[in-house]
Parts: structure tokens; C-alpha cells; sequence
């Protein structure tokens, strides 16, 4: 399993579904920001602007920009992670003076996730607050559903009401410091209420020992299809993707039944109920625990 090389750290990323750290250098977030500035410093940022989504930049400048985040930040991640494979890095800039909050949503399936979860690493550029559009996090919520999330099976997308409001974590960093989550952890951002864009790098690595994957929905055979895909076939094939299309050079790799989780019936309640569900267990274990603790010093 990708997992974090600091024990504790990855204790609490597969408790809460997220952690906060620092996983970098000034010099290697310097070359993230060189990098962007050099391809994409004079583009015009509306809402939210992700270099490698549909019609944003050509594939072959996709690629390289992957590779070449790969290259800065290679050494670091070896160094804070094991049993991984690099996937794919891009960028993703949130306009300034942007009053949309990006809504609460799960990023889609690159590998079986009942077996052993892929992992997302958010990377600031500069220092976020909820004041220019940080990120925040459900806690738990990576372990609410098993459901497959893709361009067919859509992802659900809810607004922060007041009923969720209260079990939503906002999370601010300074350069160097990361937000690592799992693709099912349920997240979003805030709105940009500065006058710069705010700009991220996004890596997602994936487990060494098993491939990535494509969830297609098949409609007319009410059936999922699965497609095993590497970086370069994901990120060439990601315009047709994005449109709920399987490009013509994916092969099938095997078919399974329909998962029972339907994205468009998720419910911000339903949310909430999980949360408080999925945190009193912890609670209980972190009691549980506690009083072991307590017995063996005074049996001592």
C-alpha cells in the first residue's frame, strides 16, 4: 500500500482520511512556481482554471508538465512515501476575486480502493487561508461509501449548508506544507477573496504492486466496465473522459455488477449522519485504548 514513511502520520491519514504536513523544500516549491509561470503565467485564469482538464492545454504539454513535476519533487516523496508509484501531477489555480466556493466532492477511482487506496498531495504554491480559497476536508469521509467515481458514473457534488457546515475542517498552509488525502476523502475549496489567483500543484501516486484503473459506467449492459490504464494512456484519453466516453485505443480489461452506492443520491445529511457515525467509533477506540493504558500502569 502507498502509505507515508512517519508511522503516526500515516496513522492518522487512515483515521481521518487527510493530514497536514510539510513535505517540502522553498526550492522545490520555487521550481513548482518556475514551471507554472513558464507555461502558464500569462493564461487567464476564470473560476478554476487545471492545465491538464478538457481543452485547457494540448496532451503532449500535459505529459511533460507531469514528468517534469515528477522530476522536482521525485526525491522528497521517496523520501516521505513508500510502495508507490508517481501517477500524474498538474496544476490548479483558483481565479482571484472568486466568490464560488468549489463544492464538497471526492475525486475519481485510479485503482481499486477496497484493496489498497491512491493517495492526492496538495501543494500550495504560497500560503492559504479560507481567505484565498484553502482547502477543506470532511473528516472520515473516505470511508462513508464504496462507490466508483469517473467522467460515466459522475461524482457527487454538494454545497456546504448550515447542517454540514459544523463537520467541515478548513485547513491553511504555508509553502512547503501539503494537504495528503485519499481520492474518496470528501473535500472542496473555498471562494478566492484576494486579488491573486491562488495556485496549487496536484500530485496523486498510487500503489507499486497493482494497476490503475478506469471505472466506466456501461449503461446498456448495466454493468461496470474496467479499463487498466498508465499515466500516458489516462492523461491522452482524458478529453474523451471528461465527456463520459471510453477512447477507441482503451482494451477492456474486465466487467463487474453496478455498485449499489449511486453518486447523485448522496445527501449532505446523510453525510452528517456517517460523520457522527464513523466518529464516535473513533472516539470509543481512542477510550478504549486510553483505559488499556491506564490498567497496564497500574498493574505495573
Amino acid at each position: 500500500m502507498a502509505e507515508l514513511v512517519d508511522e503516526t502520520a500515516q496513522k492518522f491519514l487512515e483515521k481521518s482520511g487527510y493530514n497536514c504536513l510539510p513535505l517540502f523544500s522553498k526550492e522545490e516549491i520555487a521550481a513548482l512556481k518556475n514551471l507554472y509561470d513558464q507555461h502558464f503565467g500569462r493564461v487567464e485564469v476564470k473560476g478554476m482554471f487545471s492545465n491538464h482538464s478538457l481543452g485547457v492545454s494540448s496532451t503532449g504539454l500535459t505529459i511533460e508538465i507531469s514528468k517534469k513535476m515528477e522530476a522536482i519533487l521525485g526525491s522528497s516523496l521517496k523520501k516521505k512515501f513508500k510502495n508507490f508509484n508517481f501517477f500524474l501531477g498538474a496544476y490548479i489555480s483558483k481565479q482571484a476575486n472568486l466568490e464560488e466556493e468549489f463544492d464538497l466532492h471526492q475525486d475519481w477511482n485510479i485503482v481499486n480502493e477496497q484493496e489498497k487506496p491512491s493517495i492526492q498531495i496538495w501543494i500550495p504554491l504560497t500560503e492559504v487561508t479560507p481567505e484565498n480559497g484553502s482547502l477543506f476536508v470532511m473528516q472520515y469521509s473516505h470511508r462513508f461509501y464504496d462507490n466508483y467515481r469517473s467522467g460515466s458514473f459522475g461524482v457527487a457534488r454538494l454545497k456546504t449548508d448550515k447542517l454540514i457546515k459544523p463537520y467541515i475542517t478548513p485547513l491553511s498552509l504555508k509553502p512547503g506544507e501539503c494537504i495528503v488525502y485519499y481520492n474518496s476523502t470528501f473535500h472542496g475549496s473555498y471562494p478566492n477573496h484576494t486579488s491573486d489567483n491562488r495556485v496549487v500543484a496536484i500530485v496523486n501516486i498510487v500503489p507499486d504492486d497493482t494497476s490503475a484503473v478506469y471505472y466506466e459506467l456501461n449503461k446498456k449492459e448495466s454493468r461496470t466496465d474496467i479499463y487498466e490504464v498508465d499515466a500516458v494512456s489516462f492523461l491522452e484519453g482524458l478529453e474523451s473522459l471528461e465527456k463520459g466516453k471510453i477512447p477507441a485505443s482503451f482494451k477492456l480489461t474486465r466487467s463487474e455488477a453496478l455498485p449499489a452506492v449511486v453518486n447523485d443520491n448522496i445527501t449532505t445529511a446523510e453525510l452528517v449522519s456517517l460523520y457522527k457515525k464513523y466518529a464516535k467509533q473513533s472516539s470509543g477506540l481512542k477510550s478504549f485504548f486510553s483505559g488499556v493504558r491506564k490498567f497496564l500502569s497500574l498493574s505495573e
